[in-house]
């Protein structure tokens, strides 16, 4: 997953996501230690693991294609 951000920021993509990407995405460069749901709680507002764990997806899916 950090990978995956990481690839975003250096292509200068990252900013042109959905804020709820770039949310989860600076979440998880904050917090790598933390699981899915832990991440969820820490949205604003709080979502569900399933909702984060489809975004750490959709980010991955991205990074891919580049």
């Amino acid at each position: 997953q950090l990978d995956a951000i990481r690839r975003l920021q250096a292509a200068e993509l990252l900013e042109q996501l959905p804020d709820k990407l770039q949310e989860t995405a600076a979440l998880r460069l904050e917090y790598p230690e933390l699981s899915l749901t832990q991440l969820a709680e820490r949205c604003d507002p709080p979502v569900t693991k399933s909702c984060i764990n489809h975004r750490m997806r959709k980010l991955m899916e991205e990074a891919e294609q580049l």
